[in-house]
């Protein structure tokens, strides 16, 4: 199956398939920062990434985060996501025994492999949702295959997001 065959027929299947794309290509970069063992060296880290928003477990509790403020007296950050002023960036924080290792994740349609993008929306309210793209690549065996994915952001429940940039709902676009 062909991935225009693909969003076809999983639109025919959820009756929408507004949340499925066909890009041409795609890479992954992921470029991991760790172990990091001390704290502190944890919240500098962080606080050099420039993002919009993000969760993040700590002692305390799951805290939010927006535009770039990292919270205070909430005890020691255990893992979280923090979506990137540029929309093509996430970073994932995740502990590790008693360290932690950090991954920046960058989408890039310039290069790479062909894949589906999928926006997936999880409901952490009755108004709100927190939004991820996951990325499949085909395999010839096994079919499509989710090979990464990534945290973009907040999001208000039941309102479907228009296309990103470059993005086409309607139609395949040829790789």
């Amino acid at each position: 199956m062909n991935p225009e065959e693909a969003v076809d027929l999983y639109r025919k299947v959820t009756g929408d398939g507004a949340d499925l794309v066909w890009r041409g290509k795609f890479s992954i970069t992921l470029e991991q920062a760790g172990p990091i063992c001390d704290q502190q060296r944890l919240r500098e880290l962080l606080g050099q990434f420039s993002f919009t928003a993000g969760w993040l477990c700590c002692q305390s509790g799951i805290v939010r985060v927006w535009d770039g403020s990292l919270p205070e007296g909430s005890g020691h950050i255990l893992y979280g996501e923090l979506a990137g002023k540029d929309s093509n960036e996430s970073l994932h924080i995740q502990q590790d025994g008693a360290c932690w290792r950090v991954s920046r994740i960058r989408e890039d349609d310039q290069d790479g492999q062909p894949c589906l993008v999928m926006v997936r929306r999880y409901h952490c309210s009755d108004r709100e949702v927190i939004r991820y793209r996951v990325y499949l690549t085909r395999d010839a065996e096994a079919g499509f295959q989710a090979r990464a994915c990534r945290f973009v952001g907040f999001g208000e429940a039941g309102k479907t997001e228009a296309p990103a940039k470059g993005e086409d709902h309607a139609k395949a676009i040829s790789a």
